[in-house]
């Protein structure tokens, strides 16, 4: 801790000699925006900041914190809050942060940056930072990047709402990968004459290890509770189906089973994990859905459009800075632990 001290102290002089600077976090944004914490509900909100994630290296100052608006607005709000900085306990990053608040922080660096007070949030520009936090007055927060240490943002929200949401980063929206019409068949009218559908998730679609394990297709058969299929391919087809009006437009390598739900269009999930292997990206396949449609024609079978899928590579080769921990009720300060979301963060900017 003394070692700690002596660093800030040497911090806070070189800071004091240079010009009025600002820092900015996660440095490679916006793509993304979001509600949380100031414009949604009282709740208790922390990112973790990590040290390469700032734009300025430099030792410096902090005296305010200031946001985005993600597009430009005539709304405006006011929002009750309280801010507290920290850096975070040894050895936490916004890879590991867990869901316990306090277990994040190093509490001999807490301070109360910003007492609980109502704060005015005027409209303005697209990813201008117009949202000004500033300390409280003589508050100040010594911010040191080299020492590799993150830093942690807490803030409740008592009341109020901002009236827009703010700029914010999303390893989510990187690189994603494509579903696309496979030609120009789009899919046969099921027996309750509308299109049968079939869609991929192009945010999942990724072979990164982080997004694309979640990946899945989905369809509409208009039907309810009855078999289904997805088939997999690499050769593009234009085989019309004997005794129906339907066209199988890829080839089989294998075939997924399903089954559609209850809802009114008949959904069908096939869940498509895509391995987290780099090189994967790039690589296109050939996806097609069929549904029972019992009465329907000859084969009772409906056939979707086709679609050419090509897997983007996500987050390969890029480094994440930030993660939230959010929760949401009446009484932030009763709060002690939230869900805990990586790769995702509103971008900060502060200020000496």
């Amino acid at each position: 801790m003394r070692k700690l001290t002596t660093v800030l102290s040497v911090a806070c002089l070189t800071a004091g000699l240079l010009a009025q600077s600002t820092t900015l976090t996660p440095s490679n944004g916006p793509n993304s925006n979001n509600n949380f914490p100031f414009n949604y509900q009282p709740g208790r909100y922390m990112q973790v900041h990590d040290a390469p994630g700032f734009s300025n290296q430099t030792p410096l100052i902090l005296k305010g914190m200031s946001y985005a608006p993600y597009k430009t607005t005539s709304n405006f709000g006011t929002v009750e809050i309280m801010v507290q900085l920290a850096l975070a306990s040894t050895g936490t990053t916004s890879a590991n942060a867990v869901s316990t608040y306090d277990n994040n922080i190093d509490k001999t660096t807490l301070k109360t940056v910003i007492a609980r007070k109502k704060i005015n949030v005027p409209s303005g520009n697209v990813h201008a930072f117009v949202v000004k936090f500033p300390f409280d007055s003589g508050v100040t927060f010594p911010w040191v990047p080299n020492l590799k240490r993150s830093m942690c943002v807490e803030t409740r929200v008592y009341s109020g709402k901002a009236g827009y949401a703010f700029d914010a980063w999303s390893g989510l929206n990187l690189n994603n990968g494509s579903s696309v019409t496979n030609g120009t068949y789009n899919g046969c009218t099921s027996s309750t004459n509308k299109t049968v559908q079939h869609n991929g998730i192009s945010a999942y679609l990724k072979a990164d290890g982080v997004y694309g394990k979640y990946n899945y297709f989905y369809g509409y058969g208009y039907k309810q509770s009855v078999p289904g299929v997805m088939t997999v391919g690499i050769q593009t087809l234009n085989l019309p189906l004997p005794g129906a009006q339907c066209t199988l437009v890829n080839d089989v390598a294998f075939i997924a089973a399903g089954t559609t739900d209850t809802s009114t269009n008949g959904r069908m999930t096939i869940q498509f994990p895509i391995p987290g292997d780099a090189t994967l990206a790039g690589g296109k396949f050939l996806t097609q859905m069929f549904f029972v449609d019992v009465g329907l024609n000859a084969l009772n079978l409906s056939a979707t459009r086709g679609l050419v899928n090509t897997i983007g590579k996500g987050m390969i080769g890029v480094q994440s800075t930030v993660c939230r921990i959010y929760a949401f009720g009446s009484n932030p300060d009763a709060i002690t632990a939230g869900s805990v979301g990586h790769n995702f963060g509103l971008i900060t900017q502060f200020n000496n």
